[in-house]
């Protein structure tokens, strides 16, 4: 990999893939495609409250995403593929091209390209009735240092 992770990366990684790999079965890890933060959140089953290990499990990911690695180019993202561990400058394409078709604009990233592994988020619109049902906790799920370079097309 061209971005390798400097030991301390790889200990927080594979502690964090131990840690998702331990989750309940009756939790979901939803990502809200409303939401500003993109953040990620714990739903309970509807109408069923957190039970003592679902509640001991969301307390261990929260006491480990704030342990993460303050190093150059490590981040987390929740993104529209999931959740997200990666090193390095990702960039992102905006622009216009010109094909048979007439112009067309496109949009997409190479985040892809920067993962070290990653992890399955259902990601969806979430209506304001479901949360009366369900138990929630949003954990803070966009970390380190994203830098981003923005690339146009013509």
């Amino acid at each position: 990999m061209e971005h390798p992770l400097t030991d301390a990366e790889e200990k927080w990684t594979d502690r964090f893939s131990e840690i998702i790999k331990s989750k309940p079965k009756s939790l979901n890890l939803v990502i809200d495609s409303t939401s500003c933060t993109g953040n990620i959140e714990v739903f309970s089953q509807p109408n069923t409250p957190f039970t003592s290990i679902e509640k001991s499990w969301i307390r261990r990911i929260k006491k480990h995403l704030g342990q993460f690695p303050e190093t150059p180019e490590f981040w987390l993202l929740s993104n529209i593929d999931g959740w997200s561990v990666g090193k390095g400058k990702p960039a992102f394409y905006s622009g216009t091209t010109v094909g048979t078709g007439g112009a067309t604009g496109s949009l997409s990233d190479d985040f892809r390209n920067y993962y070290h592994v990653g992890f399955d988020c259902e990601r969806e619109e979430i209506e304001e009735g479901f949360r009366d049902k369900c138990e929630t906790v949003e954990l803070k799920s966009n970390l380190g240092d994203l830098q981003i370079q923005n690339i146009r097309e013509i």
